[in-house]
């Protein structure tokens, strides 16, 4: 497993200080650390030690900023705890078998249930009163689902949920069932309308109208338009069927276990002309709260903001383990260069790295600059422009900088990459020919070929 630099989060060898900024690292615990498998992605993260002890298997808990949110994590059983306004949310676990991750997965914890669970292991529901079944307005394990994947505006309303009840109004906003509980407010009891979705919140002003009072996603056209206004039912009603009139949302949508974030979102989400450029499903389209929209596969997880210029930042992916994400994470297209980047990058069954390189037939070029890095050649999936044989990507790590390679072992093309971009960095005698016309030259793959067949001709 690789290891990164506490300090620069650059890539570091075996070595006592980081090639990069000079840290030194000889004793540092984020040198040896392992991470569990589906805590990977904050491989690169720094942490830091904790008091705490993880409430699944009593191991130390570590703090981490991932993507500038704070997560409490444990390297023994995966425990993943985002933190967030001072609740403590349940992201993710090694064993999704375990009782803590069936019963409590996304539900929201203040610190102090937290410390209880840790001490006797009791369910954090008991506090919950029972009722008689007979009662229920709805199925308990309808409420048991809900409340795992509350929106943050409801979280207060917690307590009242087991005694909701339906009602025949649908929510202006994301047009699903809102329901009626009871909730003191400044000494006063006062109905209130929720919807579990969005978090939409009404509390009732008089017997015939509704202020609207809190909304998870503040980007909404209901809550721009009707911020704070007393609405009747009737009125809610029509707001509704004009907000809804079109509606192309997609029903009762999955999204992939990275994507659970935005679970909130689900209602104002939108299918988008554009395919994934990995699986091929329809993307889905959306803004957040901090108003950046988003455009995502809920099949495989992909996740891109869209900057103000039109291009895609790569966000969040499913499988943080792959080539994909670890070249491409944190970098900005548009999208057309995506589907092309990927394009280039598909298997090709000629380009399998041989085990058993001969060392002594490398070309001379090749053998200065990586002769000790052959053992990290990665399989580019394409062939070389000039002779056709496998390319291979590579890391040349100086004491300033990391840069990525894509080489050739046969003719010694040896381009420096810059995402799309490919410099013609270095050739041998055998290439020497291309070399000459382009070193230092930089174009895309696709515009190489061009290049190198008009030279052959």
């Amino acid at each position: 497993m690789n290891n990164y630099c506490p300090k620069c989060a650059n890539m570091i060898t075996n070595s006592k200080c980081c090639n990069n900024c000079g840290y030194k690292i000889e004793s540092d615990e984020n040198t040896s650390t392992t991470f569990p498998n589906n805590l990977i992605r904050y491989e690169k993260s720094i942490l830091e030690e904790t008091e705490d002890t993880c409430i699944n298997c009593n191991e130390k808990l570590y703090l981490i900023t991932y993507n500038r949110e704070k997560h409490l994590i444990c390297l023994n059983c995966g425990l993943d705890l985002n933190i967030k306004d001072q609740l403590y949310s349940l992201q993710d676990i090694l064993d999704k078998n375990n009782s803590l991750w069936t019963e409590y997965s996304y539900n929201y914890f203040t610190y102090d249930e937290l410390n209880q669970f840790r001490i006797n292991k009791k369910s954090l529901l008991e506090h919950i009163p029972k009722q008689d079944p007979s009662k229920h307005e709805y199925d308990t394990n309808f409420f048991i689902e809900k409340i795992k994947h509350l929106p943050s505006t409801l979280i207060k309303y917690e307590d009242n949920l087991p005694e909701m009840k339906s009602t025949k109004i649908k929510c202006a906003n994301c047009n699903t069932e809102i329901y009626s509980i009871k909730h003191t407010d400044t000494n006063k009891e006062k109905e209130h309308l929720i919807c579990l979705e969005c978090g939409l919140d009404l509390v009732n002003t008089d017997e015939n109208t509704y202020k609207l009072n809190n909304i998870y996603n503040k980007n909404s056209i209901f809550w721009k338009k009707y911020n704070k206004q007393e609405l009747s039912p009737e009125q809610l009603e029509h707001i509704r069927k004009e907000i809804h009139q079109n509606d192309n949302k997609i029903p009762q949508i999955i999204l992939n276990h990275n994507l659970d974030k935005y679970i909130p979102f689900i209602s104002s989400m939108q299918t988008s002309d554009d395919e994934c450029i990995l699986c091929d499903s329809k993307m889905l389209s959306f803004t957040d709260k901090e108003d950046k929209k988003h455009i995502i596969c809920k099949d495989c997880g992909l996740d891109f903001i869209i900057n103000d210029e039109g291009e895609y930042y790569l966000n969040d992916y499913a499988d943080k383990s792959g080539e994909f994400w670890f070249y491409y994470n944190n970098k900005e297209y548009t999208y057309d260069n995506w589907k092309n980047l990927v394009k280039q990058n598909q298997p090709n069954p000629n380009t399998k790295i041989n085990p058993d390189i001969d060392l002594s037939k490398l070309p001379v070029n090749i053998i200065r600059n990586y002769i000790h890095l052959m053992d990290n050649l990665i399989d580019s999936h394409q062939n070389c422009i000039w002779c056709d044989n496998p390319l291979y990507y590579i890391t040349k790590q100086t004491i300033l900088t990391t840069e990525e390679h894509c080489i050739c072992l046969n003719c010694g093309l040896d381009f420096k990459l810059d995402g799309l971009n490919y410099e013609l960095y270095d050739n041998s005698k055998n290439s020497r020919v291309l070399g000459d016309l382009y070193k230092g030259k930089t174009y895309t793959l696709e515009n190489w070929y061009k290049k190198s067949s008009k030279v052959k001709k």
